[in-house]
């Protein structure tokens, strides 16, 4: 969430957040920078429901929640700062029967093409989406880092630079939880973030992220 809020450096914009779920990420932002305007997308009804929910309980009023397929509901819009959250695990993956994973709906792990599927929608159309030195934050698997470059650097994402967690990982940054919701949370996750910048005359800067679960 620190790396998000760093790249939030004016006083007001617009933050998109792919894949929201219980709204987790849209609403600890949105109450840390009460001047943006949020706004959280997911194809699933109930969860849009449920974010919808969150929002009231915790009076936040600059977050807003559709049900949409990725950048469906938004055409036209631009927003300064897209965080995204894609399904990104291969289906052979052996940790989807381990942990936690095993009682998450795998619609909202396992995408087509290693995994890769969504994440290559998302690099290729969130460009039409940003305003001139936007940023996208994208969550991708912890092996998939150079897949993910390959893709910003194919659509035009320059400059891709990586950050260590600190647990000294190359390539990551670890951001904690600002703020609980029903339904979910980001306790026990690790945030890993790729940085960059670039020259792009729609998008000057662009942040690849990576995630995985704790041990």
């Amino acid at each position: 969430m620190e790396v998000l809020l760093g790249l939030a450096g004016e006083t007001s914009g617009r933050l998109l957040d792919l894949g929201t779920g219980t709204g987790a990420i849209a609403l600890a932002f949105a109450s840390e920078r009460p001047g943006w305007q949020v706004l959280g997308i997911d194809r699933v009804p109930e969860a849009v429901a449920l974010a919808e929910s969150n929002a009231r309980r915790l009076d936040i009023a600059n977050a807003r929640f559709l049900v949409s397929d990725w950048f469906s509901a938004v055409a036209q819009q631009r927003f300064a700062l897209i965080a995204a959250n894609p399904p990104y695990i291969d289906a052979r993956d052996p940790h989807l029967a381990q942990g936690d994973v095993r009682f998450e709906p795998r619609s909202a792990l396992v995408a087509l093409e290693s995994g890769l599927a969504d994440l290559r929608h998302i690099a290729e159309s969130a460009v039409d989406h940003l305003v001139p030195g936007g940023w996208l934050a994208l969550e991708h698997g912890h092996d998939q880092a150079a897949a993910v470059r390959e893709l910003l650097e194919a659509r035009g994402y320059g400059d891709v630079a990586s950050r260590r967690d600190l647990g000294g990982r190359s390539g990551s940054l670890s951001a904690e939880d600002r703020i609980s919701v029903e339904g979910g949370a980001l306790e026990g996750k690790r945030w890993l973030w790729y940085i960059c910048s670039g020259n792009n005359s729609k998008c000057r800067h662009v942040c690849a992220t990576e995630h995985q679960h704790l041990a």
